[in-house]
């Protein structure tokens, strides 16, 4: 095997990563909370509080990262986080009680941001003598989820209807046990790439310019979360069958694995503004959808069009910030629009299930998460194109 090709092996087992740490920690609850909430007797609400732990998590994680990564290094975080991570999955398995649930979602919540953010750090820096390459190392690395998605789509709805609604522990605890050995490659493949050394210069950037981006960014985390943790228990409610849960979960999948492909052109051509309230305009009509009918036909275009967005608005993001600002401020941008992310993302599933419950259907909930990417693509229609010769001294943060 040529050096070129080693460390593309390389990279698709890094990108085992966010299979672990979005696609099983974050996403597969969705396809749990149906067995989980009918055996544990929990409330939309409290359906929904166990994602905002998650996402609470992940906010801390992110804020941990900013402050720490420097001194710790990206290496020894991503490893730290895939280990804590797969015992957090394991030991959802062991219990049913809800403040210990509660506590393992954001446990995995905290890690998994630290797989997730320092895995695309060192992604990026795969190839650093080949620059062009980069782009394409970060969409493989995007795509673990894309595939876990997929992976967990083909499999979990099969399993919850053999074993029935107690069967939510069996699958924590299979989950848990194919991560430890994704774990393995993926730690393996982090400390066969290089630390990345730290940016030299002041980080120090406006943020004033970035307003409507920030703003379309926090409402996307309110929105798309919400529709992700309570879109299958939605289609639970309307009778579909396991065959239907795998179609549809397996299209987002699929969806987020092609989506770099489907916007390449997209991306290249048009302001960063331009692709995040297009990209925020075709997650919210792949929300809508399911409003409309829940048929599996339709409920095969919501999740296509939700899946080639839902990683094409942070790359729309990192894109806005890595054309505006110089490179020496780039992770502190970055780490004020996760953190904004992070929140909205908090805020989704409690808000959609207090909806839910007050109006006794998920018919509100859903209908908020669409009015919430409706806004994001309204609120992304205000970025205006930004170059770092125009910026203004003033009003300028750092990390």
């Amino acid at each position: 095997m040529t050096h070129f090709k080693r460390r593309f092996a390389v990279m698709a087992a890094l990108s085992l990563g966010p299979l672990v740490a979005t696609s099983f920690a974050r996403f597969a609850y969705a396809l749990l909370l149906p067995a989980m909430r009918a055996d544990l007797g929990l409330s939309y609400s409290q359906a929904g509080l166990l994602n905002t732990a998650n996402a609470l998590g992940y906010l801390g994680g992110s804020i941990f990262v900013a402050r720490c990564v420097s001194q710790l290094g990206n290496r020894r975080l991503f490893s730290t986080g895939m280990i804590v991570t797969v015992a957090a999955l394991i030991a959802s398995g062991l219990t049913g009680d809800f403040i210990a649930q509660l506590g393992l979602r954001a446990i995995a919540g905290v890690s998994g941001a630290m797989v997730f953010i320092c895995g695309a750090i060192l992604a990026s820096h795969l190839f650093p003598d080949r620059p062009a390459l980069s782009s394409t190392a970060i969409a493989i690395y995007f795509g673990g989820a894309g595939a876990g998605m997929l992976l967990s789509g083909m499999c979990i709805p099969w399993f919850l209807a053999k074993t029935g609604e107690g069967g939510w522990r069996s699958a924590w605890l299979a989950i848990g046990a194919a991560s430890t050995v994704f774990a393995g490659f993926s730690i393996g493949a982090a400390h066969r790439i290089g630390e990345p050394a730290t940016t030299s210069g002041t980080s120090d950037w406006p943020i004033w310019p970035f307003q409507a981006a920030l703003t379309s960014y926090f409402m996307f985390g309110i929105g798309y979360i919400g529709y992700i943790t309570f879109v299958i228990a939605w289609m639970v409610s309307h009778g579909a069958s396991a065959v239907d849960i795998t179609l549809t979960w397996s299209t987002l999948g699929i969806a987020t694995m092609v989506a770099p492909m489907l916007w390449r052109v997209q991306r290249a051509r048009w302001q960063a503004g331009t692709m995040l309230a297009a990209a925020s305009l075709v997650i919210s009509i792949g929300a809508a959808v399911p409003l409309w009918s829940t048929s599996l036909p339709a409920m095969l275009v919501s999740a296509f069009l939700f899946g080639i967005a839902m990683f094409s608005i942070p790359a729309a993001i990192t894109d806005l910030v890595k054309t505006s600002l110089p490179k020496s401020a780039w992770g502190s941008a970055l780490a004020i629009f996760t953190v904004l992310f992070a929140v909205g993302q908090a805020i989704g599933p409690v808000l959609i299930g207090w909806l839910a419950d007050a109006t006794r259907s998920l018919n509100a909930g859903l209908a908020g998460s669409v009015a919430m990417l409706l806004a994001s693509s309204v609120a992304a229609m205000f970025q205006r194109e930004v170059r770092p010769a125009r910026i203004s001294p003033h009003r300028r943060i750092s990390a």
